[in-house]
């Protein structure tokens, strides 16, 4: 099987700064058409970035300057911020493996996944421009990775634009086999509550749920982070839209219970909400907010700096975990704003009962180098206390999380991607390192996630959200970008190829 997740790796995650989209793919047949699909952000709704059903992308290939490079490479109009996604697909009656690109100029391209012409630019199928173009600047365009319904065939995304000191977000409802890319349903303003999308920036990636296995989505999950800049009542929020209509069900503001709060953006680096079970068997919601107001310890609605476990109807936390420093993250001790956000990077779920002890596990790495592993059954909440005033504010207090790792004394707006009993995390201007887990080459007994027990040679400067292709178990690779260039210079990003064991480095695109 040629694996099309190549094409997905250039544009992730971590701010594609050029507006030129770099595919590559291995130099082997192009006759194979079953391929995988990548539907949404970080391969599957707990955020895991593994493939486990690459058969044609081998290590020995991968390793071989002769065999493995790139193929094609496109011009897009707009900086790529959201990850390319992968459907096979029949698009005005041809059947296809489709390569879905949005930029920040809102617009939707889609290339050939498998065919190209050497020396070409890649093949283009399909392109939509979502009017109206709003700013170019980071808070403009389509971020937040779209998501797709195979079985409807529906890509879901939201298009946001700011003028003249007006702004908007459309949710969009996109059939993927209409050669125009037309709307399935009329798009929906996102609005509800103090909801103003001038505050606001759609980050996350977009998160789908359907109502029984293997069925069309229910629900389409939207999140928020605030702009930029910081300003008055900028908060964090999800919406909830029926995946069929586009009727909006409801919304969940983290900031909302007081008039004086704000903060508490979901940005999580781009990650998309996460979707799994507790111990109960029922399906929640886990996400994590930057800098905010904090008060659900007190019986509050502020849910800033907070890893949250949230109801599928968004009614309301069903439970959550605050750090003890929660206060300190936002006292103003480093200028106008202290901006250590706890949610910095998204929330991973470990596969259900892979370690005895701990069988319902998430994590999440934030802006001061830790990586945080929390009981998704019972998260432990907030235990801590502070006393004072800026900038003298001291926080103190334990953490009930079940684990708190130092992995860098450097920020991480990021993922880790997992595989087979190990996490890959890499911080920014510093390493991607592999973290086993207990039971596997850790001893049994120890803390769920044990000491880096590798690390790479290459140096991130933005950090990395990787992802992992094997076969099974077997010839597995992680996949990392380092993106050096900064917004609107030329400076290419760099594709990195590594060993799943050793971290040894197997192929640079440079």
């Amino acid at each position: 099987m040629k694996h099309p997740k190549m094409w997905m790796e250039v544009g992730m995650r971590q701010y594609l700064r050029a507006h030129v989209l770099v595919l590559a793919v291995a130099l082997v047949s192009n006759a194979s058409r079953a391929q995988v699909n990548v539907t949404t952000w970080h391969n599957d709704n707990a955020r895991t970035g593994q493939n486990l059903s690459e058969t044609i992308l081998t290590r020995n290939l991968v390793g071989s300057v002769n065999t493995f490079g790139k193929l094609c490479s496109t011009t897009v109009d707009g900086q790529v911020y959201a990850q390319p996604l992968v459907a096979n697909v029949t698009i005005g009656g041809v059947g296809r493996t489709a390569v879905f690109v949005v930029t920040q100029s809102n617009t939707l391209y889609v290339f050939d996944g498998i065919n190209y012409t050497a020396g070409q630019p890649c093949i283009q199928l399909a392109k939509r421009h979502l009017a109206p173009t709003g700013s170019p600047a980071l808070n403009g365009g389509i971020l937040g990775t779209p998501v797709i319904d195979t079985s409807t065939n529906t890509l879901y995304l939201v298009a946001g634009y700011q003028t003249s000191g007006v702004g908007a977000h459309y949710v969009h409802a996109i059939d993927i086999t209409s050669p125009t890319l037309r709307d399935k349903e009329t798009p929906v303003q996102v609005a509800g509550g103090t909801f103003l999308s001038l505050n606001q920036v759609q980050r996350p990636g977009l998160l789908g749920l359907s109502s029984s296995s293997g069925g069309a989505f229910s629900t389409v999950y939207v999140g928020f982070a605030r702009t930029a800049s910081p300003s008055a009542n900028h908060r964090g929020w999800v919406f909830n839209y029926d995946a069929a209509s586009l009727t909006q069900k409801t919304f969940y503001c983290a900031t909302c219970g007081t008039t004086a709060a704000n903060g508490g953006g979901i940005w999580q680096g781009a990650g998309g909400l996460a979707a799994g079970v507790d111990s109960s068997g029922r399906t929640y919601l886990f996400f994590a907010t930057g800098d905010g107001t904090f008060d659900l310890n007190t019986g509050g609605q502020n849910a800033g700096d907070s890893f949250l476990k949230m109801s599928t109807d968004l009614s309301g936390v069903v439970d959550y975990f605050t750090p003890a420093d929660q206060a300190c993250r936002i006292c103003p001790l480093k200028g106008a704003e202290h901006d250590v956000d706890f949610g910095s990077g998204g929330v991973t779920l470990i596969p259900d009962g892979l370690l005895k002890n701990y069988p319902y596990l998430a994590v999440l790495a934030d802006k001061e180098g830790y990586i945080w592993v929390i009981d998704r059954t019972n998260p432990g909440k907030f235990n801590g206390s502070s006393t004072g005033q800026c900038p003298t504010l001291v926080c103190t207090g334990p953490n009930a999380n079940v684990e708190t790792v130092q992995a860098s004394t450097n920020e991480f707006h990021s993922n880790p991607a997992y595989w087979n009993g190990n996490l890959y995390y890499a911080a920014t201007n510093d390493t991607l390192k592999l973290y086993p887990l207990a039971n596997s080459t850790c001893p049994t007994g120890a803390p769920p996630v044990c000491s880096a027990q590798a690390s790479t040679t290459a140096v991130f400067h933005y950090g990395a959200t990787p992802s992992v292709s094997s076969n099974g178990i077997s010839d597995g690779i992680v996949w990392a970008i380092n993106t050096t260039g900064q917004s609107k210079t030329s400076t290419p990003g760099v594709l990195f190829a590594f060993s799943t064991d050793t971290l040894a480095q197997l192929y640079s695109s440079n």
